[in-house]
């Protein structure tokens, strides 16, 4: 072996960056599903680690904001305008406005687990979101179905739709190119009144089942 050779094996080599992950105070909207299979759940997962990583940054309408920022910003107005209500009959729970809401105020983000296609699936369901297939070789949804004990606020599949004129808040895309993953927003659209039940309209090309 040479000098040179010597020199080269005996130079530090760069530490090995980690991959970013979510802090312990993330806000984790996507998980990985049960029907995920063992072969896919490792990658799946690691995607969702940059996903909800504090540097993942997502961009609607050529606006780019980091995710996290936006789902602290709703959690923050969630809690200030929001209230859930069950006093309608057949309607469920729901959220009104517990204070007068101004317009353009993030509200809510869609929570849910992703979870492999199958046929019949998502029909079957009140709350669910096609992803496509991301880095994996099968079709992915998102189950949004609300979870017994979950008290998260600004749960946007808590919301529900109405045509024109009666919807007073609209959805919003934002992607992750990084990852190729959405985040579903709900932005007020108007000023609410106290009282008033937040609704978006169905016109929404990407939601099927209601949300």
């Amino acid at each position: 072996m040479s000098g040179n050779d010597k020199r080269e094996c005996l130079r530090p080599r760069p530490p090995t960056r980690a991959r970013p992950g979510p802090s312990a105070t993330a806000f984790i909207l996507y998980t990985v599903g049960k029907s995920i299979m063992r072969k896919d759940r490792h990658a799946l997962q690691s995607l969702l680690d940059q996903f909800h990583s504090d540097e993942a940054q997502v961009t609607y309408k050529g606006e780019t904001l980091r995710l996290q920022d936006l789902c602290r910003e709703v959690n923050t107005n969630a809690q200030r305008y929001l209230k859930l209500d069950d006093s309608v009959e057949d309607l469920g729970q729901r959220y009104i406005a517990l204070a007068e809401i101004p317009r353009g105020m993030l509200l809510a983000v869609y929570f849910g687990s992703i979870e492999k296609s199958r046929p019949g699936v998502m029909d079957s369901l009140n709350h669910s979101l096609a992803l496509g297939k991301l880095d994996l070789d099968c079709e992915l949804y998102v189950n949004g179905t609300p979870k017994e004990g979950d008290t998260r606020p600004g749960r946007l599949q808590l919301f529900n739709h109405c045509c024109e004129p009666g919807n007073n808040a609209v959805c919003e895309e934002w992607e992750c190119g990084e990852t190729g993953l959405i985040a579903y927003f709900l932005r007020s659209s108007d000023v609410i009144a106290p009282e008033a039940e937040i609704r978006f309209p169905y016109q929404q090309p990407t939601f099927r089942n209601g949300v």
